[in-house]
């Protein structure tokens, strides 16, 4: 019988605009599994803390998914995210508690 260290999966769809939004997790996401960009406009995402002028963020581009490995845990309580223009949907792939 395999042994998994991440359970209870959640999967959302959300639509970027150019607007920053949050989606908060409750309870936190202990890993981010994938982010994968359906849309026609790059993905700006933001994990954990608000945009800054820092350029701290990820850019992903159209029809691109951003996985983490199955060693990576990568926490997040909050989930920063836009567009530089129009929009774009995406898909918010990871995992509550072990």
């Amino acid at each position: 019988m395999p042994s998994y260290k991440y359970k209870n999966q959640v999967s959302t769809q959300l639509l970027a605009t150019t607007d920053e939004n949050i989606k908060e997790f409750n309870p936190k996401l202990v890993k981010l599994a994938t982010i994968f960009n359906y849309g026609d406009n790059d993905l700006l995402v933001s994990i954990n803390k608000p945009f800054s002028g820092d350029n701290s963020y990820l850019i992903i581009p159209s029809g691109v998914p951003l996985t983490w490995g199955d060693n990576e845990e990568v926490e997040c309580n909050k989930l920063y995210f836009k567009t530089e223009e129009g929009e774009t949907n995406f898909q918010v792939v990871g995992f509550e508690s072990w």
